[in-house]
Order: structure tokens, then sequence, then C-alpha cells
């Protein structure tokens, strides 16, 4: 798809700091309820979360072209890339506006777990809007994804760090993480797709 389709992107960073303090939140309530080994949010789950909201109002997001027409994916659908055994699987998640970041963590978790158990129904490929890639977990600072057509747009997810800011006159450390945006210049120009951006920015630091 690198080759006939006519990437763009754009980078910025998010204040992690929200979704560190829902991550910890959770694994707190688990054990105050004496859950058997509380797992953390996965990190994905949050970028679903908030991509699906920001696809609401930019519709054109999630757009998909097919023979060179424009046309609607029929899902809500956000996609999660996942590598397992060394083929690449973008697993579907429905109605992510409708689920919590627990709830979407959850559903990733499960997926994956019948993926690894090797059930054929989990292979099965699903439409989504738009898919986010992340390797943070590989130590990965940033990069640039590639698009997966029929899709025109996918959401690279670098590694949660440190960083200096400024805040109140005074520099502070401040976790944050890098979001690179890979769009297909067909579907949108770049105005669109920074303000599509910068909605996920603001759903992801506001939690």
């Amino acid at each position: 798809s690198k080759q006939t389709i006519p990437h763009f992107y754009l980078e910025t960073s998010v204040n992690a700091e929200p979704m560190i303090a829902r991550r910890n939140a959770a694994c707190l309530r688990a054990d105050t309820h004496r859950q058997a080994a509380p797992k953390k949010i996965a990190w994905d789950a949050f970028f679903v979360h908030a991509v699906g909201k920001a696809l609401k109002k930019f519709d054109r997001m999630g757009l998909r072209l097919e023979t060179d027409q424009l046309a609607p994916s029929g899902t809500d659908a956000v996609g999660v890339a996942v590598d397992h055994e060394g083929e690449l699987h973008v697993i579907a998640i429905p109605g992510p506006t409708s689920k919590t970041p627990e709830q979407i963590s959850d559903e990733i978790r499960a997926v994956v777990g019948k993926l690894r158990a090797g059930d054929p129904e989990a292979r099965k490929l699903r439409p989504a809007n738009i898919t986010i890639t992340n390797l943070g977990v590989g130590n990965v600072e940033r990069f640039t994804a590639i698009i997966n057509p029929p899709e025109t747009s996918i959401l690279a997810i670098g590694k949660v760090m440190p960083a200096a800011v400024v805040q109140n006159g005074k520099i502070v450390a401040q976790n944050r993480v890098s979001i690179t945006l890979s769009v297909d210049h067909r579907t949108v120009n770049g105005r669109y797709a920074a303000d599509f951006l910068g909605a996920i920015v603001q759903e992801l630091e506001s939690l």
C-alpha cells in the first residue's frame, strides 16, 4: 500500500498522566475487591475509545477506498493491530464509544487469547474504520505506520515516557506518548486530519 497510496503524516504528543491514573485506579479497585490477579487496562483500549469518539465528529476519517470509490465502512469498529506468531492480525472492536476503556481492554485480551488458542473465528477479517498500532511495548518512542487498505488512515502509538514540559512557567516532568497519524491524501486534506488528531488528543487527556 505504501507504493500506491499517497500517504501523509501528522505527529503530536499526548499527556499520558490521565491514562496512567485511570490504569492505577482500576488496579486499586481490583485490589480493594480482592479480585484475583488484577490487570491494568491495556494501553490500546484508551486509544480505541478515543479514536471511536473522534470518528463521531470526523466521519470522513472512517471512509474506505475500494476500486477508487470512497464508501462508508458499514461499521463503527476501530481496529487494533496484533502480532501473533509473526503474523499481523487486526482485531475489530465494535461500538467503542459505548464501552469503557476497561471493557475494551477485556475484549482485546479475550480475542488475543482466542488467537493464541488457534480459534479460527478470531482469525476472520472484520472491517474497521481505522486501525491503531502500538510499538511502545517494544521500546519504540515514535514511528510512522503504513495504511492497511481499504482503510484510509492508521494511528501509530509510541512509548509512554517522561518528558520535560512547561507548566505555569516552570519546567516539570510529565509522562507523554507520541502518536503519528498516517492518512490517504485522496480522502481528506491536512487540516481535516489535524483536527481529527486534535480530537483524539482531547479525548485522551480528558479521561
